[in-house]
């Protein structure tokens, strides 16, 4: 019967396994575990190639490529995955020997049975050979029962060890999951405080640097103004002293006599321009009733007959062939318009008058000042000290062209 038994047992490999002998178990693994672990640590057989290297060069090449931490995670993770697939084939040769012996044991129960039922057949039918038989039937139903239930405990049993591998295992990737992370964040944690703290230091350099520069400023700028002010005084007292000597004095005297001459002569001129000027105006007899064109509602800036004019440019009247007094270099032209010419005459004389008596008031206060200014100079004299003279403040000392 056993050797019937051999016969029938199927004779074939699972799809997309490896092909061992039914009888193999786990034990037919073992060529597979030394290939697949010398082939994740890199250390699998030398190939000889045409060029006559080997294939452990190469791999010694590929290791170049990568840093060591990370050869150590490729490890890692292919010895992992080597492990998940050992487990699965190992699950896999198990189930199929389970129910390769299963079949087995079936076929064998069927073939006793066979066999038991033509036996008891052909035996004579008599009572205790019936009680027997069936006697015997029932032990064998409760043996394999008892069989089939121990099976079933092992196969539990086995079960259970590979949930708790598994759960092992999901513990095991969750806590290095979870160590990964933890370092992420930690390292996450200290790029942020290394680049707030790399802001807070260099943001405080910048504002101590910000801080020295104004004080820096306000220190130079401190002492430009003290160097303005110390030399606009030593300029000043220069000015005082330099102008306060004999010769300024004299020169400034000389100058201040050219200058009443020259006004003096320029309040002569101005004068006679005046007189000139209402001479012209009341000279014109050609208007309405024996009157001046020059004068009244209807007042004109043109004699012909008179040969007199009013120039716009110029602001007075000017003879057109003539030659007309002119007036002194700083005298304004007021440009009247057509309404003042008609009470040009009266205000001529007015003017001349109010020209007059001012010149006469500015040359009495001239020679006041003067009679004052030598007399003050004498007693400085007297007392042994040059004469000084008042300065106005200056305001442009230190200062270029350009203002600067």
């Amino acid at each position: 019967m056993q050797g019937n038994s051999d016969e029938r047992r199927p004779k074939r490999p699972l799809t997309g396994e490896v092909c061992k002998p039914a009888c193999s178990g786990s034990h037919s693994t073992l060529p597979a575990l030394r290939a697949a672990s010398s082939t994740v640590c890199g250390a699998t057989a030398p190939l000889a190639t045409s060029s006559g290297l080997k294939a452990s060069s190469y791999v010694e090449a590929i290791r170049k490529c990568f840093e060591p931490w990370e050869l150590s995670v490729i490890r890692e993770d292919a010895i992992e995955e080597y492990r998940l697939r050992k487990n699965a084939i190992e699950c896999r040769d198990l189930e199929r020997d389970e129910a390769l012996a299963r079949e087995e044991i079936e076929e064998d129960e069927a073939l006793l049975r066979g066999a038991h039922i033509v036996r008891v057949d052909a035996l004579p039918k008599r009572p205790e050979d019936t009680h027997r038989a069936r006697s015997l039937a029932g032990r064998l139903s409760s043996r394999l029962a008892a069989e089939q239930r121990h099976r079933e405990a092992q196969e539990e049993a086995l079960r259970e060890g590979g949930r708790a591998e598994w759960r092992r295992d999901v513990e095991e990737a969750t806590k290095r999951e979870e160590y990964a992370r933890a370092l992420q964040q930690w390292e996450k944690e200290q790029r942020f405080l290394f680049g707030a703290a790399s802001a807070f230091v260099m943001g405080s350099e910048t504002r101590v640097r910000r801080d020295e520069v104004a004080e820096e400023y306000v220190a130079r700028e401190k002492l430009y103004e003290l160097e303005k002010q110390e030399r606009e005084i030593a300029e000043k007292v220069a000015y005082e002293n330099f102008m306060n000597s004999p010769e300024q004095v004299a020169l400034r005297e000389e100058r201040e006599r050219k200058e009443e001459k020259a006004r003096r002569i320029a309040a002569k001129q101005l004068q006679l321009f005046q007189k000139d000027q209402e001479r012209l105006v009341k000279s014109c007899k050609h208007g309405r009733g024996s009157s001046s064109v020059f004068e009244g509602p209807g007042a004109r800036k043109k004699c012909i007959p008179c040969d007199v004019r009013f120039d716009d440019a110029l602001g007075y009247f000017v003879r057109i062939h003539g030659k007309t007094v002119q007036p002194p270099a700083e005298w304004t032209a007021t440009a009247p318009s057509a309404v003042q010419y008609a009470s040009f005459s009266e205000s001529a004389t007015t003017r001349s008058s109010a020209s007059v008596t001012h010149n006469q008031a500015v040359r009495r206060a001239a020679r006041g000042s003067l009679q004052r200014n030598a007399s003050n100079d004498k007693s400085r004299e007297a007392n042994g000290r040059p004469s000084a003279v008042k300065l106005p403040p200056i305001t442009n000392v230190g200062k270029t062209k350009d203002g600067k």
